[in-house]
């Protein structure tokens, strides 16, 4: 397929299986102009990574050395992706997540060909008879937006750390008058392995990543990028899943889980950001 000169992708990278992430960062190469993949990794990983993916000269590899957050990473990415003057859009990529070739090309003919208004496409869900939904909020993973919105609506919250800052960026757009939509002809493989257990009901998330959904969408709340229609809605759909989690984890411990519901909501209207110094350990 033709490599898509004016398109770049940014990978955020945890700690990965290499061999997976190698894999794909060599089939995105061959249709995207430019890669940038930001790891996050606190393991010294440098070496196997650089190793997997030599040879690949439109693949640049920042390390961090550190978990410095999801936020912060992407930021890092598109920054780096405005060095090329090529590039004009960005679709933001994980380790978890895949998109192929061909999906990856319907997206950027989405946003190549679409109104300077709508500020990002994401990927649908099988089974949807239309063609395009609307919608009020994306996930950045499988997402395609322009380099100029972004300098319109502004770059990702840094001090999220992880959770919900997809979200907090589409309710920014929406508020600037753009609009978003999923393509529901473009699906994105999810890997989530054994990260959260399945429950009936939905999956179980860790404390750690349930204290930064709690923190993160209170902020976010506060703050007067949503209607008071969605505010309501969120802080329904916040209390159900609190609800979910402290009663029916078995994994981390109910304790856990409430001690996460009620600091992230502490840190939330105290605005207090960044990376949590709380520790909740799995329980042995």
């Amino acid at each position: 397929m033709k490599r898509i000169n004016d398109l770049g992708m940014v990978v955020v990278t945890y700690n990965p299986v290499i061999k997976r992430v190698s894999a794909r960062i060599r089939d995105y190469s061959m249709v995207i102009g430019r890669t940038i993949l930001v790891d996050n990794s606190d393991t010294e990983n440098s070496v196997k990574i650089k190793d997997s993916l030599s040879g690949l000269k439109n693949v640049k590899i920042i390390f961090n050395h550190k978990n410095i957050g999801l936020g912060k990473a992407q930021n890092i990415g598109i920054q780096k992706l405005t060095e090329y003057p090529e590039i004009t859009k960005v679709i933001f990529m994980d380790q978890d997540n895949y998109l192929n070739q061909r999906s990856i090309i319907r997206l950027n003919d989405d946003i190549s060909l679409s109104d300077n208004k709508i500020a990002m496409f994401g990927p649908g869900f099988e089974g949807n008879k239309n063609d395009f939904t609307r919608v009020n909020e994306l996930i950045s993973s499988g997402s395609i937006t322009k380099l100029v919105t972004i300098e319109d609506v502004g770059f990702f919250n840094n001090d999220f750390f992880i959770d919900f800052i997809d979200f907090d960026w589409s309710w920014k757009a929406s508020k600037k008058g753009y609009t978003l939509f999923k393509d529901n002809s473009v699906i994105l493989e999810r890997n989530l392995d054994n990260t959260y257990p399945e429950r009936p009901g939905g999956r179980i998330a860790s404390p750690q990543r349930f204290y930064y959904m709690n923190r993160n969408l209170i902020y976010s709340l506060k703050k007067d990028s949503t209607s008071r229609r969605m505010k309501l809605h969120w802080i329904k759909s916040y209390l159900r899943r609190a609800n979910f989690q402290i009663l029916h984890d078995d994994v981390y411990g109910k304790t856990k889980q409430f001690k996460a519901f009620f600091l992230g909501t502490f840190d939330g209207i105290r605005e207090n950001l960044g990376e949590s110094s709380w520790n909740f350990k799995k329980k042995r």
